[in-house]
């Protein structure tokens, strides 16, 4: 996990995530995204294959959890999967894509 600093001199931690994020990744995600990391989250999601419910709600989860202590969540490079599910979702609004 990298930890650039951002323009405002807060940590940013760069989480990457790859392959399918489903049920069976749900732990995984939340602790990736929400418990190692101490600063704002840029998930990475270029190496992404596949999103099920259970994954964009784990998004959704760590979102709202990093939220509520200050911190935000960014998804950076969506492959095309997941920027579709965002779309038909309208989750793509809820949050900050790079």
């Amino acid at each position: 996990m990298d930890q650039p600093a951002t323009g405002d001199n807060l940590p940013r931690d760069i989480v990457t995530l790859s392959g399918e994020l489903d049920l069976a990744r749900e732990a995984e995600i939340h602790r990736r995204l929400v418990i190692d990391s101490t600063g704002d989250v840029v998930a990475d999601l270029s190496g992404v294959t596949f999103v099920d419910s259970s994954g964009l709600r784990s998004l959704l989860r760590a979102r709202q959890e990093l939220t509520e202590h200050g911190r935000s969540l960014s998804l950076a490079n969506p492959t095309d999967p997941v920027r579709r599910l965002l779309e038909i979702t309208h989750t793509d609004d809820i949050f900050t894509i790079i």
